[in-house]
């Protein structure tokens, strides 16, 4: 019995994926080299940091236009930057204690004592005030929803910049990457939940780049089956699968997906490159393309896919030749049509820490000085 629920699943997983495939607008399976945009750097970042912050960070939310809250983890703490001003406020994370939440990998500041935590290892949701005190706690699963019904899709949420922890009108939006499938399970990419009555749900497997199932479980996981995402003014999620030229519209109230062709202009080839130690993926993902991230841009009603291209090097120190892989913009209208393409300037760049407020893109940078965290800042001009 269990082989052929297998077997379903794998046929499942193939029709998904052919939908995806299909989905796309033909008409548009086209490169435009060029659009009428363009980005100009216009200014810089500067966050000065106390002894006990580091500019290494897991997790980076803006608030509103003003506020960057950041993951301290060697101090366990949320640090609030106000760019306007230059303060700074520390929520505390306590490791012990009733109040301790431990193995945190993303969170969601709605209001200072409103601040979602979320725990991968558990797959728990924690609610904490300003002053570090626990007041809520959902222990969710990614093999059964909560009335013990075997969910249709195994996802492994993963919250990260780009892959944010969001939550609107008390529905949580957690993303990530699949997890392993178990008897009749298909992989996806998704996680809602809903608080308001302690429910969760799974979604949205992967396109036909990453072919079979077994195909699947052999691509990098962080460099390419990690998904990506921003939420558009409609509530709809935007998803960046990083394999793939296409970018692809999910609403989660309907359950309905649409794929919108974005690629850069020149061809991608992006292929599963199988490796067997740390060192063999990390030059894969040097060597190739990588689309790596997709970020909304509401002053302006416009998209930024980021994507990172080849590098050739055979020098030692690998994580420095990940940080200097050449990194161009690809800006998309709100009907992702290309109206654009900038290619950064050369630098050392944490391309998983960008946002976007009314000042223009900001990407994180290398600084010489651990006390100080750097953005270089980018905005969108007329050629």
């Amino acid at each position: 019995m269990g082989q052929h629920i297998k077997v379903i699943a794998g046929i499942l997983f193939t029709m998904a994926i052919i939908t995806m495939s299909g989905c796309r607008n033909k008409t548009a399976e086209k490169r435009i080299s060029s659009g009428d945009i363009s980005m100009t750097e216009v200014d810089s970042l500067q966050i000065h940091l106390d002894s006990l912050t580091t500019q290494s960070t897991s997790y980076l939310q803006l608030v509103g236009d003003s506020t960057i809250a950041f993951f301290n983890k060697p101090n366990s703490d949320i640090v609030l930057y106000n760019i306007k001003n230059g303060t700074t406020s520390k929520i505390k994370i306590f490791k012990e204690g009733p109040n301790a939440v431990h193995g945190v990998t993303g969170f969601c500041f709605l209001n200072p004592d409103s601040i979602w935590l979320y725990s991968q290892w558990g797959y728990e949701i924690n609610l904490i005030d300003s002053k570090g005190n626990r007041t809520t706690k959902y222990k969710l699963s990614t093999d059964k929803d909560s009335s013990g019904n075997i969910l249709q899709y195994a996802v492994n949420p993963y919250p990260t910049t780009t892959t944010p922890y969001t939550v609107k009108n008390h529905i949580h939006y957690l993303a990530g990457m699949n997890n392993r499938p178990n008897d009749g399970q298909l992989p996806g990419t998704v996680m809602i939940f809903d608080e308001k009555n302690g429910s969760w749900k799974t979604g949205v497997t992967y396109p036909a780049e990453y072919g079979s199932t077994e195909d699947l479980a052999k691509w990098d996981p962080f460099a390419y089956r990690q998904v990506q995402y921003t939420m558009d003014p409609q509530g709809k999620m935007i998803m960046n699968f990083p394999a793939s030229d296409s970018l692809f519209v999910y609403d989660p109230r309907t359950g309905t997906m649409s794929a919108h062709y974005a690629a850069y202009s020149e061809p991608t080839n992006i292929h599963l490159c199988e490796a067997k130690t740390p060192e063999e993926s990390i030059k894969n993902f040097l060597k190739q393309y990588c689309y790596t991230s997709i970020l909304y841009d509401k002053y302006n009603d416009v998209y930024y896919r980021i994507i990172r291209k080849p590098i050739e090097s055979e020098a030692e120190d690998l994580n420095a030749q990940i940080r200097k892989k050449p990194i161009s913009i690809i800006i998309l209208n709100k009907t992702f049509d290309k109206i654009g393409e900038f290619s950064l300037p050369n630098d050392e760049y944490y391309h998983n820490h960008v946002f976007v407020t009314s000042d223009g893109l900001h990407i994180n940078k290398l600084s010489d000085d651990d006390d100080i965290m750097k953005f270089r800042v980018f905005r969108i001009i007329d050629k």
